[in-house]
């Protein structure tokens, strides 16, 4: 269960370039202040780490931000349930690479209830549709911190959020449902 008083932003994705670790570190160095106990926790592990630690470092953010490398399926999952919200802010890289089809990061923070902030990029805004999170542009470190300020300043918004993610997840992604609505499609094509 995430303390309300020390919130957690969690990332939680390779670091490649279309994963936009870079303009998520941005969005909370611009409201850490507003902030002081909130932490930035990083999990997972690529290309990009030394530029996302000097990121870091760059912005003063030593002592707030964890690059906690490569985790367990198990440990994933606890730190989801940790999390105050999960910041994803996905973007088209310079060599065209890009986010194919709904991120199950997405899938698992809204199964867990835990709220979202993200950017309009690739499937996201049919994965995080209206009033199960917040969604900025791609790189725009302002429309991010924005949310991520509205989020972390609302119990009652993340609450809302968490619950419709819930409910999102159980009525669109349920593996019984998606199973049943592909055998229609079958049966219609005999």
């Amino acid at each position: 269960t995430p303390d309300p008083e020390c919130p957690v932003v969690l990332m939680y994705a390779v670091f490649r370039e279309k994963k936009g670790h870079l303009f998520g570190i941005r969005a909370f160095a611009r409201i850490a202040d507003v902030y002081p106990k909130a932490r930035l926790r990083l999990l997972g592990d690529g290309p990009l780490r030394r530029d996302i630690e000097r990121e870091v470092a760059r912005l003063g953010l030593e002592g707030r931000v964890t690059v906690a490398g490569m985790v367990t399926r198990e440990e994933g999952q606890q730190a989801l349930t940790e999390a105050t919200l999960l910041l994803y802010p996905s973007l088209t890289a310079e060599d065209g690479d890009t986010e194919g089809g709904a991120p199950v990061a997405l899938l698992e923070a809204l199964a867990t209830g835990v709220p979202v902030v993200a950017t309009r990029h690739a499937d996201i805004p049919f994965v995080i549709p209206d009033g199960c999170g917040l969604l900025a542009d791609e790189k725009d470190v302002d429309g991010l911190a924005e949310a991520l300020d509205a989020l972390l300043g609302s119990p009652t918004l993340r609450a809302g959020f968490a619950e419709a993610g819930r409910r999102h997840v159980e009525l669109q992604h349920d593996l019984a449902r998606q199973v049943a609505a592909l055998e229609h499609v079958y049966d219609t094509l005999r």
